[in-house]
């Protein structure tokens, strides 16, 4: 398979985490409180977007991919076992529907542009799709203000993320002091 990401026009860490708090706000959840990604996906992405939709495949559909989010259609797509391991509380798959939710939100309405392999090098990682939806999941999951005092177990546990998760948060913290 080749290495393959798409370009969007450059986001800043800063404003990704400006927009996973202004979206919080939205959704009327305190910074100290886990988010429950199931709600949020089959009530709360209807509420503030209009034609919104998302659709549970079977997991043979999709054998090589967690979901992804179809501009399109206006609607993201989940294999089964990856909505029912993030329904059980599984934190990589909470992290996967957020970052869906993140493509929804910041990638929707553009004209993507595919960074062939060749090319992906010169692209600057603020300019990835991917990286701009890792980022937003990570600090949408735990914002960043509310975990100096905690611990990477402490993080993982209280937020529902991994502990790579937790890890990067706290190590992203430390760079900001």
């Amino acid at each position: 398979m080749v290495n393959s990401n798409y370009c969007a026009p450059p986001t800043s860490t800063k404003e990704i985490i400006q927009l996973a708090s202004f979206f919080r706000k939205v959704l009327g959840i305190s910074a100290d409180e886990k988010i429950d990604v199931i709600r949020i996906l089959e009530f709360k992405m209807q509420e503030i977007f209009e034609g919104f939709n998302y659709v549970i495949v079977d997991s043979q559909e999709l054998p090589d991919t967690y979901a992804y989010t179809d501009s399109k259609k206006k609607e993201i797509v989940i294999r089964d076992d990856i909505y029912d391991a993030a329904i059980n509380g599984d934190a990589r798959h909470r992290f996967t529907i957020a970052h869906e939710i993140a493509h929804y939100i910041k990638h929707l309405n553009l004209d993507i542009k595919l960074a062939r392999s060749k090319d992906i090098n010169k692209v600057p990682i603020y300019e990835t799709t991917e990286w701009q939806a890792n980022t937003f999941a990570r600090h949408f999951l735990v914002p960043i203000d509310y975990i100096s005092n905690l611990r990477e177990h402490e993080i993982a546990e209280k937020y529902g993320v991994s502990l790579e998760v937790a890890r990067y948060q706290i190590d992203y913290l430390n760079k900001r002091k």
